[in-house]
């Protein structure tokens, strides 16, 4: 993730970030150009917090996006709030729907806060609707970026920010690359299931053709 405006500073002084919905803090792995000073995150999800915790001990968790009424200052904020609403996943609630209601958290903490920089991401399935109802709340049109750029799972999403966005290179990362183990046979876990359904099927029984994890 790169910044240009003012760069120089923040590498010389540090930015403070907050994470909103911060999960497991790898927005924090993707600052790779950014000297970080402080790190807050927004988090309700124990494990997530633990294996962010793990990670990245320097990051401090504050709570959860409900519970705040005030915030620090911050330079940038970042955030990934729930999709269930969005995706074609879900039950198509847009931003009318109980998870939806995060986002006018996020959107409640940049008024507040008004940091230098923000940066929203959110699936790509969500309908032009709710893509067009974003934008305007957040005054930008997003970008389109497949992950499978730069990692070998392929997952497009919209990136909304108040700074340029190019695409990243194709760093030609596939599912072999990443695959330690005997070669024989992964385990499955249904989206559905959460895990109650298991099934073992060998490596080489792709889902798909381009050598890609699914979504």
């Amino acid at each position: 993730m790169k910044i240009p405006q003012n760069r120089a500073a923040l590498q010389r002084d540090g930015a403070r970030v907050l994470e909103f919905c911060g999960g497991i803090s790898v927005g924090l792995d993707a600052m790779e150009d950014i000297k970080i000073r402080l790190c807050d995150s927004i988090e309700n999800n124990a494990i997530s917090i633990d294996v962010a915790q793990r990670n990245h001990p320097e990051v401090n968790h504050i709570g959860d996006a409900y519970d705040q009424t005030k915030y620090d200052r911050y330079d940038f904020v970042i955030g990934g709030t729930s999709c269930q609403n969005f995706s074609t996943m879900g039950d198509g609630e847009g931003l009318g729907g109980e998870k939806s209601k995060v986002f006018f958290k996020y959107l409640e903490a940049l008024e507040k806060i008004n940091p230098k920089w923000f940066l929203l991401e959110n699936v790509f399935s969500m309908t032009n609707e709710c893509r067009d109802q974003i934008s305007e709340y957040l005054g930008v049109k997003p970008v389109v970026i497949n992950s499978a750029l730069l990692s070998a799972q392929a997952r497009e999403r919209y990136y909304w920010a108040n700074f340029p966005i190019k695409q990243p290179e194709d760093r030609g990362i596939m599912l072999k690359d990443l695959w330690f183990g005997s070669g024989e046979v992964f385990a499955y876990s249904s989206s559905a299931g959460r895990g109650e359904k298991r099934k073992e099927f060998p490596f080489d029984e792709r889902l798909r053709t381009d050598g890609k994890a699914n979504t």
